[in-house]
């Protein structure tokens, strides 16, 4: 097994985000490709098109683009109103770029 990995153009980012009791992000994107791992607390995403899903401690999702739907617009909100919600991120994008984009045209 490989002890590391190339993505040729790309940087691969890895960080914690955590949203306070009862806040809600605004619609935004990732480019390229997202992962996330619920860490704690309880939440809901809801992506463009698609229903509504449940976020609890141990879910994991994944988004990306493609050239049929190349943004995937998304909003967080953290249904619990005493404990934060905390994830785990991973986002594989192009070099250079803004890991989270706000501006949806």
């Amino acid at each position: 097994m490989p002890t590391s990995l190339e993505f040729p153009g790309k940087e691969v980012r890895l960080y914690t985000v955590e949203l306070a009791p009862g806040a809600i992000t605004p619609q935004h994107r990732h480019p390229g490709h997202y992962f996330s791992h619920v860490l704690d607390g309880t939440g809901v995403v809801e992506e463009d098109g698609k229903p509504e899903r449940s976020l609890t401690p141990g879910i994991a999702y994944y988004t990306h683009a493609t050239a049929n739907q190349p943004v995937f617009w998304h909003t967080v909100w953290n249904t619990s109103q005493t404990r934060p919600l905390r994830a785990l991120s991973v986002s594989i994008i192009d070099k250079g770029v803004s890991g989270t984009v706000f501006d949806k045209p």
